[in-house]
């Protein structure tokens, strides 16, 4: 149980510390429909996660990984091939950075959610969480990194279930700030929104340079035990 859980955390907070869902999130708050449509977003988004990360538990085969007592070679190769795929997206991301003095752009998918309806932005919020690459390779890893490690099939769900509430906590903590203090959390949440579209890029880019180098650590590791 403990292996599981440590081995989610690198993940969670690699989803956790990403600037686009957290913009995303403040951006619906400080919106007229801010507590309702918030909440939707905050929903949405971790049903994406979970579906993603079950799917994967559910493939992996944690129980059959646990009768072995030893990583799997086709999860060692996945993990070597997710790593990969983290470093050429941080390659991506920061050779189509914004130029000296361009202004970052905003997501076209972002541009309409301070009009959208709570339906709409649930969906939006599963969709980037269940379908954008750049987290999906992340809680595939988790869920991968916990079947990996021989834990009991029970293990492995609550292993999950910590990843999804730890990789949530920057679109959940400020939901519940807005709902219990909204002017407070206006004033800080408002800075943070500034800060975090000026540096998406950066942080984009040594989120996914970081932990592709430790998915193909991982991935060596275990198809050298």
């Amino acid at each position: 149980m403990l292996a599981a859980i440590g081995e989610v955390l690198p993940m969670a907070v690699a989803v956790a510390t990403s600037p686009i869902q957290v913009i995303a999130v403040l951006v619906l708050l400080f919106s007229e429909r801010g507590r309702s449509t918030g909440s939707a977003f905050a929903l949405g988004w971790l049903v994406g996660l979970a579906c993603v990360g079950a799917l994967t538990l559910v493939l992996a085969d944690p129980a059959r990984v646990d009768s072995r007592n030893e990583p799997s070679t086709v999860g060692s190769i996945l993990q070597l091939i997710l790593g990969g795929l983290l470093l050429w997206l941080a390659v991506r991301q920061w050779t189509g950075r914004p130029q000296d003095g361009q202004a970052a752009k905003t997501p076209k998918w972002m541009a309409g959610l301070e009009r959208a309806s709570p339906a709409k932005v649930a969906v939006m919020g599963a969709a980037l969480s269940g379908l954008n690459p750049k987290f999906v390779v992340f809680t595939i890893s988790a869920a991968l990194s916990v079947a990996q490690t021989g834990t009991s099939v029970s293990g492995a769900i609550v292993g999950l279930a910590i990843f999804i509430v730890l990789a949530s906590s920057t679109v959940i903590g400020p939901v519940v700030w807005y709902f219990l203090a909204p002017d407070s959390a206006a004033r800080v949440l408002g800075g943070w929104h500034s800060w975090l579209v000026a540096n998406t890029t950066l942080v984009m880019t040594l989120l996914f340079l970081i932990f592709g180098v430790l998915l193909i650590s991982k991935g060596v590791s275990g198809l050298g035990a």
